[in-house]
C-alpha cells in the first residue's frame, strides 16, 4: 500500500494510480497529526519534498519539512527513511570524478539545507538510505533547461568561460529505480551518488543545439560577464 502526501489531492488524482491513498498536508509541524496518520504502518518514509531556491528561506523550509517528517515517523515507528538529498553538498572538490568519500562542503542556502535534513535524520537513530542527485532532466524536469533551450533555439546562448567545465545530470527514470531500490536494499546507513556521466558544458550545449535543431552559437563569453548579466 502506497500513501502520498500531497499538497493538492485532486491535482495529484491526474497523475498518480488511482491505489494510491492520498494525504493533503503541509510539511510542517501544524500538520504532525495528519502526517502521522500517513506515515501509520507504513514500513518505508520516502521524503521527496524541497524548495529548490537559493536564500534563507529555502534553508528553513527545507529543514522544517525534513524536522516534521522525521517526528512523524519516530512517533509511529517507519522503519526506513529513503532521503532524497542532492549533489549540492559538494563544492570545489579536491577529485573528480566525486565519489561518496567525499567531505560534504556545500555553500549555499539549498546544499546547506540538504546537508542539514542527512544529519536530522542521521540523528533521530531510523535505519536510511540517502540518494544524492545532480540536475534531474526528462519528463516534468524543465527548471534550469527551459532557459537554455529557449536560448539555444534563438541562437544568444553562448558557451560559458572554456565550455569544459562538467555538467553532471541523471535522467528522471534512473532516479526513480534508484528510489526503487533504496526501499529494500540492504545498505542502509549510507548515501549514493546517483548520476549519469558527466559531460562538458560545451558538449551539453552541442546535444541541445542537435536536437532543438539549430547549430550551437561559436561564442564565448568570460565567467565573470555572465554572472554580472545574471
Amino acid at each position: 500500500e502506497i500513501t502520498a502526501i500531497v499538497r493538492n489531492a485532486e491535482n495529484a488524482k491526474l497523475v498518480l494510480p488511482k491505489n494510491v491513498v492520498l494525504v493533503e498536508a503541509g510539511l510542517t509541524k501544524e500538520f504532525l497529526e495528519k502526517l502521522e496518520n500517513a506515515c501509520k504502518n507504513q514500513g518505508v518514509l520516502v521524503h521527496l519534498a524541497a524548495e529548490i531556491r537559493f536564500d534563507q528561506k529555502t534553508f528553513d523550509d527545507n529543514v522544517a519539512a525534513t524536522l516534521a517528517v522525521v517526528d512523524a515517523a519516530k512517533k509511529v515507528g517507519v522503519n526506513r527513511i529513503v532521503y532524497m538529498s542532492s549533489t549540492a553538498l559538494y563544492h570545489n572538490p579536491p577529485f573528480l570524478p566525486i565519489d561518496e568519500s567525499q567531505t560534504p562542503t556545500p555553500v549555499d542556502f539549498y546544499g546547506r539545507s540538504k546537508l542539514e535534513g542527512e544529519k536530522i535524520i542521521e540523528e533521530s537513530k531510523i535505519p536510511f538510505v540517502f540518494i544524492r542527485t545532480p540536475a534531474i532532466y526528462g519528463p516534468g524536469f524543465t527548471e534550469g533547461f527551459k532557459t537554455v533551450v529557449s536560448l539555444l533555439r534563438k541562437k544568444i546562448m553562448p558557451v560559458i568561460g572554456s565550455g569544459e567545465n562538467r555538467i553532471p545530470l541523471v535522467h528522471v527514470n534512473d532516479v526513480a529505480q534508484a528510489l526503487v531500490l533504496a526501499l529494500t536494499t540492504k545498505h542502509v546507513n549510507n548515501a549514493f551518488i546517483v548520476s549519469n556521466e558527466a559531460i562538458t558544458q560545451k558538449q551539453a550545449l552541442e546535444l541541445v543545439a542537435k536536437f532543438a535543431g539549430v547549430k550551437p552559437l561559436a561564442l564565448c563569453v568570460p565567467v565573470s560577464f555572465a554572472v554580472f548579466l545574471a
